[in-house]
C-alpha cells in the first residue's frame, strides 16, 4: 500500500477510534481495555498498556497482547521510562530496552520489552498515567508511532479522565448506598 494511502487509512483509523471513545459508556477496566487494545492494533504494536501513577509506583491497570499476563505489574517511578514520561510530560521513544539508561533493565527483561513508545495521560492539565506499546524486538517504532501516539493518547488521556472521574463518582455512591442500607437496619436490644 502506497504511503499517503496507508497514512490517510491511519488518519481515518484514528478519527473512528476517537468516536468510539468519546461514546463509550463503559466501566474504567472495559474503558482501558478499549484504549490498549485500539492503541496496539492502531500502531502494530505486540503489546499496550495503560500505566496509572499511584504515589511513586507506575501500575499496569490495563494490558493487551504480550503484556496482558502482567497487569498489576508495579515500577518505580524513579529509574523507569514511564516515570520519566510523567514527569517531563512527553511522548518517550525507547528503541533498545537493553542500552537505554533511561529505562527499568530488569523490569523490561521480567516482561520481555525490548523496545517501546511511552506518551503521557493527561487528568486537569496533570499527568496522570501513560499510554505505553511494547514490542519484544528492538528498533520497532518509527517517527510516525510516536506520532499516532502522541495524537490518541491526548485524545485518549481526555477521555480517560473523565472515565476516572465516573469511576470515582461510582465508587462514592456504592459506599454511600453501603451507608445507607448499613443506618436502615433495625438494631436489636
Amino acid at each position: 500500500m502506497p504511503k499517503a494511502q496507508a497514512n490517510t487509512e491511519r488518519l481515518k483509523q484514528i478519527v473512528e477510534t476517537q468516536s468510539a471513545i468519546t461514546q463509550a459508556d463503559q466501566d474504567l477496566d472495559q474503558f482501558m481495555e478499549l484504549v490498549s487494545n485500539t492503541v496496539q492494533e492502531l500502531t502494530g504494536a505486540s503489546g499496550a498498556v495503560v500505566e496509572l501513577v499511584e504515589e511513586d509506583v507506575m501500575v499496569y491497570r490495563c494490558a493487551t497482547g504480550v503484556v496482558a499476563p502482567h497487569v498489576g505489574v508495579r515500577l518505580k517511578r524513579k529509574g523507569s521510562l514511564s516515570g520519566l514520561c510523567v514527569a517531563t510530560a512527553q511522548v518517550l521513544r525507547c528503541d533498545n530496552a537493553d542500552s537505554d539508561p533511561r529505562v527499568d533493565k530488569e523490569a523490561c527483561k521480567r516482561v520481555g520489552v525490548g523496545s517501546m513508545v511511552c506518551a503521557p495521560l493527561f487528568q486537569m492539565g496533570q499527568a496522570v498515567g501513560v499510554l505505553k506499546v511494547v514490542s519484544g524486538n528492538t528498533n520497532v517504532f518509527d517517527d510516525e508511532d510516536v506520532q499516532m501516539l502522541t495524537l490518541l493518547s491526548g485524545m485518549l488521556g481526555a477521555a480517560l479522565g473523565k472515565q476516572l472521574a465516573f469511576d470515582a463518582l461510582r465508587q462514592a455512591e456504592t459506599r454511600m448506598r453501603a451507608l445507607l442500607d448499613n443506618a436502615r437496619v433495625p438494631h436489636r436490644q
